[in-house]
């Protein structure tokens, strides 16, 4: 469970509390009993600058706080499961470099880097991983992704990222016998990726769609299979 806080956002206790909520109840709702193993589930809050108030009080309820290493605070005792809060800000510029993509001031060279290596990540929970980092950071950095995307290499790995969910819609079409199933099923994943954050033009590089066809899923013009 990933969340991510801009230095202008309020990081408090109970956003904290929050989004360790969300992490049982997505072990809670799992398609049967103990579908999703609470040792496979971990929290990660990632934020420009330390959270001094928010740290404070986690020690007052008896939480422990400890600097696994540079930026990077592991919040232990008294949680079901494991929990960091990253400050994007302290973490080390080469150890981490990866990390830093989900600032809200990520560099251009970090990004490509971070697109370059993850070209090698093939099995479904590393794709998983890093399409929600992607989301984040896209969702953090819209005006930087959108200078990416015009580079055709970076843009061809934006899409390659992707690829798992196209290929989905695309069976699904399949499936039904009909040029309208595959339509709805784009459609579906489409309006999934703009409600994790992404903004129609980085949905259209990362699709290779018309922008204009992209906006007209958005605003209902194109059904999707709920």
């Amino acid at each position: 469970m990933i969340e991510y806080k801009s230095p202008e956002d309020a990081l408090t206790i109970d956003d904290f509390y929050k989004t360790v909520g969300y992490a049982c109840l997505y072990k809670g709702y799992g398609e049967h009993v103990d579908a999703v193993p609470i040792n496979e589930l971990t929290v990660s809050i990632f934020r420009g600058n330390r959270p001094e108030k928010m740290f404070l009080t986690l020690q007052k309820y008896g939480h422990k706080i400890e600097e696994n290493s540079q930026g990077i605070y592991y919040v232990t005792e008294h949680l079901p499961l494991p929990a960091q809060v990253v400050v994007t800000q302290e973490l080390d510029q080469g150890e981490h470099r990866r990390l830093r993509i989900l600032s809200n001031h990520a560099k251009k060279e970090d990004i490509e880097e971070f697109l370059r290596n993850v070209e090698e990540m093939n099995t479904p929970r590393d794709r998983q991983n890093v399409e929600a980092v992607l989301q984040v950071s896209v969702k953090a950095n819209d005006e930087l992704y959108r200078e990416i995307r015009r580079d055709a290499n970076m843009c061809d790995a934006l899409r390659e990222l992707m690829k798992d969910d196209l290929e989905d819609a695309r069976k699904m079409g399949e499936a039904k016998g009909k040029a309208e199933g595959k339509i709805m099923g784009e459609a579906k994943i489409i309006l999934k990726m703009n409600h994790s954050g992404m903004s129609p033009e980085n949905i259209a590089s990362i699709t290779g769609k018309d922008l204009d066809e992209i906006c007209a899923i958005l605003e209902g013009k194109v059904s999707a299979l709920l």
